[in-house]
């Protein structure tokens, strides 16, 4: 039974690092607890870097406010979903979007939360361009689902956070000019 269950938790960290997508879990406090392999290729940080560091190290500093607002969701709700910027160890910035979901142990109580990643920057950049134009570009949307990509809020709770979020951003900016 222990060689069973050995083999099935090297399957299914196996599965983990297969997936495409930065898969990164986290314990209540932002602790990372697991990086795997497209976390690694997306951000930059190996995991040896990563474990046991903040996961605030890849949220734009400017946004950490909505990143704890958006958490205490999760920790309520037990999910949220949505586009936001993140950061890669080069500094670089892009959109990324997100599911994350809460983690309970054997009881039923919350012991973390799993996220997972996806780079969306080239699909946000065509969004953006197809809103401000109304009008196509077959050459740059050939092939390409930007129907997926969100613009508007799925419901009040999250419209209040990236309501925050601008804010910060603009006060951010203005500081920075001044």
């Amino acid at each position: 039974d222990r060689k069973r269950a050995e083999e099935q938790l090297r399957f299914q960290a196996q599965l983990l690092n297969s997936a495409r997508e930065a898969i990164i879990a986290t314990d209540l406090e932002g602790h990372i607890l697991y990086w795997g392999s497209g976390a690694e290729e997306l951000y930059g940080y190996s995991g040896e870097e990563m474990i046991g560091e903040s996961i605030a190290l890849i949220v734009a500093s400017e946004i950490e406010e909505a990143e704890q607002a958006r958490m205490r969701l999760v920790h309520k709700t037990g999910k949220w979903s949505g586009q936001y910027m993140k950061c890669r160890k080069d500094g670089s910035s892009f959109w990324a979007d997100t599911v994350i979901s809460l983690v309970t142990d054997q009881h039923g109580q919350p012991c973390g939360f799993i996220g997972i990643d996806r780079d969306i920057a080239d699909r946000y950049s065509k969004a953006k361009r197809l809103d401000s134009s109304n009008i196509p570009d077959a050459a740059s949307c050939e092939d390409e689902d930007i129907s997926s990509v969100e613009h508007k809020p799925k419901n009040v709770e999250i419209h209040e956070i990236l309501e925050d979020f601008e804010k910060m951003k603009m006060a951010f900016l203005d500081r920075q000019q001044a």
